[in-house]
């Protein structure tokens, strides 16, 4: 260790989790950060006397350049490691014990419990991440040139102009009616993020599996749903598209008793790049003794933490509240029994369809309608964008409207130019 502590003297933007090292060397290393932080300096003769650190029997002077960059993170990796495992360690011996004690009826009680426990521990490097100024400008400023990450686009071009994309640690909700096209919308996404090499947890909480297959397969490979639905579109035409859906990094959850704990679980387990949840307001989370609203409100808060602890965006649609619907506003507030969801959301997508000029001639009376999709919540870019969306109900498939979408990004940047 005292290796590690030499090198963080001469480096000091590297950091170690304090709890990997001893408790004489732990205070050592706070005093240190905390000297760092207030840019101090570090006087290594005092250092090595122990003269205002606790004791300490190294000579930290003499070891400051053994280490180079590539083997303080083997130290360190190692160090963190151990530390872990010893953590785990402490943790089935203690409930191997209560198990092994445990009446039959109770040993589930146990398990479920040690679940939770190991969901909760704290076993990463470091719970937070502390920055202060003397640094953390400095390294702003160094990455400045480098263009921002989005871990996925939407798939629609002319919004991910705007928007950028989905960034980790985000919770983006689409806002949508009933029969809109919300679950639609989202498959949709699901295809175009894993055509551009993006892996994807999916959580279906109203549909099976293969009601999502027969959804994924017009979408990908051009069929009628309706053909794919009844089966009349003959197995060998649908070969290729299966073999190349097959490679798609796509895992699907399926049932009606997933809660927003699994979905945090199951992003532990799977490690995806992108988390889906179809829908929000379905999650099985219990109601205990709160009513509808403090449930979505305890819900929404926990997949904003996991989306920031686990560094990914989640994507979930959200039902529109009756009175809304009615009215016909577009905003994010309209999502059913909780404000807490448009105020936790970092992303809100508006899906709607809006009445325009004539009849439909398919059918007799008919109004004709299109759909269109709103950035309604945006905490990194301008809100208020709209694109009208090709909804191609035979395939199921959604795209922009190019010619629209480009004539609503001139009048943006137009805007913008004025404004400034």
């Amino acid at each position: 260790m005292n290796l590690l502590l030499a090198y963080i003297i001469n480096n000091p933007k590297e950091t170690i989790n304090p709890n990997v090292l001893s408790e004489q060397d732990r205070i050592v290393y706070t005093t240190l950060r905390k000297r760092f932080a207030e840019n101090k300096p570090i006087n290594f003769d005092r250092l090595a006397e122990g003269t205002f650190y606790s004791p300490i029997n190294i000579e930290i002077a003499a070891t400051t350049n053994l280490l180079t960059k590539a083997e303080f993170q083997e130290y360190k990796e190692e160090a963190e490691d151990k530390y872990r495992l010893a953590q785990f360690d402490k943790l089935f011996s203690r409930y191997f014990a209560l198990f092994s004690e445990a009446e039959p009826k109770n040993k589930l009680g146990v398990l479920i419990e040690l679940k939770e426990q190991l969901l909760h521990s704290d076993t990463s490097q470091k719970k937070y991440e502390v920055h202060h100024a003397n640094t953390m400008f400095h390294s702003w400023l160094e990455a400045y040139d480098k263009p921002v990450e989005y871990v996925a686009k939407t798939g629609f071009p002319a919004l991910d102009r705007v928007l950028g994309g989905f960034r980790g640690s985000e919770l983006a909700v689409i806002v949508a009616d009933t029969n809109v096209g919300k679950t639609n919308l989202l498959i949709n996404m699901a295809v175009s993020m894993t055509k551009a090499g993006k892996s994807i947890l999916f959580f279906s909480l109203e549909m099976g599996v293969n009601e999502l297959i027969d959804r994924l397969v017009p979408i990908y490979g051009n069929f009628s749903v309706q053909e794919i639905t009844e089966r009349a579109v003959q197995k060998d035409f649908l070969g290729k598209t299966v073999t190349e859906l097959s490679a798609l990094n796509l895992t699907i959850i399926s049932s009606g008793s997933i809660t927003s704990e699994d979905v945090l679980s199951e992003a532990i387990n799977y490690n995806p790049d992108i988390i889906m949840v179809d829908y929000l307001q379905l999650l099985a989370d219990p109601k205990g003794k709160e009513n509808e609203t403090e449930r979505l409100r305890q819900m929404v808060l926990k997949l904003k933490r996991g989306a920031l602890n686990l560094n990914k965006p989640i994507i979930t649609p959200a039902q529109v509240d009756k009175a809304s619907s009615k009215s016909g506003s577009i905003k994010i507030e309209n999502i059913a029994s909780s404000k807490e969801i448009a105020n936790s959301a970092d992303i809100g997508l508006y899906l709607y369809e809006k009445e325009i000029n004539g009849k439909d001639q398919s059918v007799l009376n008919a109004i004709k309608y299109e759909t269109r999709l709103r950035l309604v919540k945006s905490r990194h870019s301008q809100k208020g964008f709209d694109i009208k969306i090709n909804f191609d109900h035979r395939t199921m498939q959604m795209t922009e409207d190019n010619k629209e979408s480009q004539t609503a990004i001139e009048t943006k940047n137009l805007i913008d130019l004025i404004k400034f």
